[in-house]
């Protein structure tokens, strides 16, 4: 960046040179994590004095960049943590078919070839904290119980929840 950057004084105090600099420890907010680590090479143009931070169109691309990649690693570490801790409790394979995934798609998260969605990262890591909500799910995709049209659920009663009841959209097709 340092090579095509034209240094300017800081509007923010008056007297600091805007120059980018690189740093340790700094991060920022980044979709739903609420702080994520920015890698202490990248330069974000900084005022030498107040500190203030510039952003201009090529710094916010490198930035999203580097936050997306970090966003990765982290949803592929927590995934495969939590998928190492359910699968000694049920079979893999199993747990692909609790979850709706496609047959080995928990083995490519494992080894580093499928980064899971953010969505999913939470659910393994909910389930691992508690894997007994495995069988949860098991009785909530029982089709036992379910009526059509209004009826209660004794399948969700079960679970602790209250009646569910499916709209007439199901009588209206």
């Amino acid at each position: 960046m340092s090579e095509t950057f034209e240094m300017f004084t800081c509007a923010t105090c008056g007297r600091g040179d805007v120059t980018p600099m690189a740093g340790k420890g700094r991060e920022m907010l980044y979709r739903n994590f609420p702080s994520l680590a920015l890698p202490d090479d990248l330069e974000i143009p900084t005022c030498s004095t107040c500190g203030d931070h510039w952003f201009d169109h090529k710094t916010l691309e490198s930035i999203d960049a580097a936050l997306k990649l970090r966003a990765r690693e982290v949803r592929s570490a927590i995934s495969k943590m939590s998928i190492q801790l359910l699968v000694e409790s049920t079979h893999q394979r199993e747990l692909e078919g609790l979850l709706d995934l496609s047959p080995g798609y928990l083995s490519k998260v494992k080894h580093g070839q499928e980064t899971p969605s953010a969505s999913l990262t939470a659910l393994l890591g909910l389930l691992a904290a508690r894997p007994g909500r495995l069988r949860e799910i098991e009785r909530l995709w029982s089709t036992r119980g379910v009526a059509l049209g209004g009826a209660a659920s004794t399948s969700f009663t079960s679970l602790g929840a209250p009646p569910l009841r499916i709209p007439e959209l199901v009588e209206a097709a």
